[in-house]
């Protein structure tokens, strides 16, 4: 269901509600187990999953500039309530119902669905115009600025609670650039207490219209070369709890690895005071060929474990 709502020709008001399902993939359901031998776990498929159903509400404001300078000024909000939530878990054998001796030192990690409705709140401000007003040099210059602020009942992998855009464009007859820049904010990856650190990256994009059929372009990604961190924490420490050792901040970095969450190059991140994290404690490790085995069914998803979030 939409409703729109012009107050006048230039300002308007948007709401909306609907229903969704999501259906778990395949790979989640049914397939064989994935035994990684170096850091003694076990990847199962979960036969029991469920399909996600969500209720969506939005609200949207939106203010358009027109005449010489197009543009738009946009302020939106959103909650999302998600039952059956698919998340992460790990379990042990014992929990996890595995018999195989070989097994039964393994942590068995698998997809279930949340017992609880999970709820997600979401409000963005926009901006983006054109500055045709400027003297013909310049008429091409654009901007595009955005703010995104996030909540969630529980913790969810991947969701930034704030994240900051921009970009700067200029056209001029056969040529055209833009600069940009996006801050995301530190954010849970994975399972519970391994996290990706706040990263500022800037891209830019040329182009020059050769012939009508042809353009030369140079695209630059991440241009001031920022990487890309994941950082496991230490057993018994819960995430987002400011821990002091004698009156010194443990580190909770010292499992840090740059560019891969699974830990390429794990144990060699910069010590700084940083607020402690739980997790399964294991520091970054490159994984190794796997073998495969045929899978057995999880003997059901409300068994205790360690959340993956």
């Amino acid at each position: 269901a939409l409703l729109k709502y012009r107050f006048t020709s230039s300002f308007e008001f948007q709401g909306g509600f609907n229903k969704a399902i999501s259906r778990p993939p395949v790979d989640s359901l049914t397939g064989i187990y994935n035994i990684l031998e170096d850091v003694q776990r076990v990847d199962a498929p979960n036969a029991d999953l469920e399909p996600e159903h969500s209720k969506n509400y939005q609200a949207r404001l939106a203010y358009y500039f027109g005449n010489r300078a197009p543009g738009q000024l946009t302020l939106q909000v959103s909650q999302n309530d998600i039952r059956n939530l698919r998340e992460t878990f790990e379990y042990s054998a014992s929990e996890f119902g595995e018999e195989d001796p070989d097994l039964q030192t393994y942590t068995f990690r698998t997809t279930r669905n949340s017992a609880e409705t999970r709820r997600f709140r979401n409000l963005e401000l926009s901006y983006n115009q054109t500055f045709g007003f400027l003297p013909e040099l310049f008429r091409g210059t654009s901007v595009n600025l955005s703010y995104s602020r996030t909540y969630a009942s529980q913790r969810r992998n991947g969701m930034a609670p704030h994240r900051l855009s921009g970009r700067l464009g200029y056209a001029y007859k056969k040529f055209n650039g833009s600069l940009g820049g996006v801050f995301t904010d530190e954010r849970p990856d994975g399972v519970y207490g391994r996290f990706r650190e706040a990263v500022l990256q800037f891209d830019t994009s040329l182009n020059w219209k050769l012939t009508r059929r042809a353009t030369l372009y140079v695209q630059g990604r991440n241009i001031t070369g920022e990487p890309l961190r994941w950082f496991d924490t230490p057993p018994g420490v819960a995430e987002r709890v400011e821990a002091q050792e004698d009156g010194r901040a443990a580190d909770a970095r010292d499992g840090a690895h740059d560019g891969h969450p699974e830990g390429a190059g794990g144990g060699e991140g910069r010590t700084r005071p940083r607020r402690l994290r739980r997790g399964d404690g294991r520091p970054g490790r490159r994984n190794r060929p796997s073998r495969a085995r045929t899978c057995r069914r999880p003997s059901g998803r409300s068994r205790g474990g360690k959340d993956g979030g």
